[in-house]
């Protein structure tokens, strides 16, 4: 069941317009959405927040997991309806189409969430954390094969066209320069904590250890020095998205928190439209997430709307910066040390991940990765 079919197109494009427009939904309720929220009855324990706490930011965190939940609900339905479905059957069927029905039930378990009890939405807020990691887990795990797909692809042109070796070895050494810049410019802006100069030395310590297993001679056959660039690279990147996080000033010549309304619009916007792209991809193939490369489908509904579920909670992970209580107020996200460990986090994972793909061949024999 290849993805190129237009019914596919058709209905993974659609759900992956429901969690853009609701995230959007999500985080203008989060920052104006107040006066509106305040006349929502189950909402109104917001009222009575301790001295020196927001009304508001109560608010606003109630409609960000409300809205969480009511996507998570959504596509639970969907995948519970899609499951081991067979391409034809009513269930596959249903899947496909009926998208305004859809949308309409969708809009009514909104509704539905504003009036759950708090107790509820709080139990649901530790449960997204738990989602938004896996999440994360499953990027690591998509990020490591497209690495591997791209080293594999220049690898193959440059077998077959000698033209291409200057290509690859430029691209290669491209990426590293610019991860060696990303590195030296860490040690530049954020020197004032001594937590970023050690997590600046220990992404800088990945990329040594992850090129020199690269070039082993006990490597996997399909990796390299361009796959380990790429690595470097995304570990750097989450260097610097931890510095992001971060609440510090050493960090504020790099990262103000003070945003303009207008960066901050356009700022929540490109957040949401990267985990947006990034959950689509990570639902459109799931041959990352399989041990072998036999005749596996590469598009799966029920895997895709598993993915969507997970993307649903990490919305909210990063609209209240994983904290349960409160978020950290209008024209923020993403923001505070929770934040900050789990990007940090999952660099570790993605680097060990890398070093375990390297070698897993050859542990695993008997297997086909």
């Amino acid at each position: 069941m290849p993805f190129e079919l237009e019914e596919d197109q058709k209905r993974v494009w659609s759900y992956f317009g429901y969690f853009f427009k609701f995230s959007i939904l999500s985080w203008i309720l989060r920052d104006f959405g107040a006066p509106l929220l305040k006349h929502i009855p189950a909402l109104q324990h917001c009222d009575d927040v301790p001295e020196g706490s927001s009304s508001d930011m109560c608010y606003g965190k109630e409609a960000v997991f409300r809205i969480s939940l009511a996507l998570v609900l959504f596509f639970s339905v969907c995948f519970a309806v899609s499951f081991k479905a067979e391409q034809g059957s009513p269930r596959d069927y249903f899947d496909k189409h009926f998208f305004f029905f859809k949308y309409l039930g969708l809009l009514a378990l909104v509704f539905v969430s504003f009036n759950f009890p708090k107790v509820s939405i709080e139990g649901y807020s530790e449960a997204a954390r738990v989602f938004g990691v896996l999440f994360l887990a499953f990027q690591s795990i998509q990020m490591l094969e497209i690495f591997y797909k791209w080293n594999e692809w220049w690898v193959s042109k440059s077998e077959q066209h000698e033209g291409w070796v200057p290509l690859l070895v430029s691209l290669t050494g491209g990426i590293y320069g610019a991860s060696m810049a990303g590195v030296g410019l860490a040690y530049h802006y954020f020197s004032g904590c001594d937590f970023n100069v050690i997590m600046t030395t220990v992404t800088l310590g990945i990329g040594v250890v992850i090129t020199l297993l690269s070039v082993s001679k006990y490597r996997s056959e399909g990796s390299g020095l361009l796959s380990a660039a790429f690595c470097f690279g995304y570990c750097v990147y989450l260097l610097w998205s931890a510095a992001s996080s971060m609440p510090e000033t050493c960090v504020q010549d790099v990262y103000p928190k003070n945003n303009s309304d207008w960066t901050t619009v356009l700022s929540l916007i490109f957040m949401v439209l990267v985990v947006s792209f990034c959950c689509l991809n990570s639902a459109k193939d799931r041959d990352a997430f399989t041990m072998s490369g036999g005749d596996q489908a590469s598009y799966s509904p029920s895997f895709a709307h598993f993915v969507f579920l997970l993307s649903s909670a990490y919305m909210a992970m990063l609209l209240t910066g994983w904290e349960t209580g409160h978020h950290q107020g209008r024209g923020t996200f993403d923001l505070g040390w929770t934040s900050v460990w789990i990007k940090i986090a999952v660099q570790w994972v993605t680097a060990a991940l890398y070093i375990w793909t390297l070698f897993a061949p050859f542990i695993l024999s008997d297997r086909s990765f």
